[in-house]
């Protein structure tokens, strides 16, 4: 779909070639074969964009066939890490829940 409309529901991406999704511009620039767990094939289309913090050109992959476009909004370098929540520190107190009197909800 070229113009930067969003591919609407239901209509698969197999001939889509740019997608506008969150403000941010997504070229097809090439498609690529790939073998899925249970030994099905599919292909990945590879899509171009900016990265939003720096400008940086990259690349991210998506299901040919999906029915809804999902990507990266950003380079590698400035992706969030999956495990946003750091571990304890040493030392750290360990969590304790906080009992409530059920009549007035003051603290014990």
């Amino acid at each position: 779909m070229t113009g930067g409309a969003a591919p609407s529901a239901g209509r698969p991406l197999t001939d889509v070639v740019e997608v506008t999704w969150h403000r941010q511009v997504y070229r097809r620039i090439g498609l690529e074969p790939y073998s899925k767990k249970d030994g099905s094939q599919t292909t990945l289309a590879i899509w171009r964009s900016n990265c939003r913090f720096c400008g940086a050109e990259f690349d991210c992959k998506t299901s040919r066939e999906a029915q809804v476009f999902k990507a990266a909004l950003h380079c590698k370098a400035h992706r969030r890490r999956a495990d946003r929540v750091p571990p304890a520190a040493p030392g750290q107190r360990e969590f304790a829940p906080v009992e409530i009197y059920e009549t007035d909800g003051a603290r014990k």
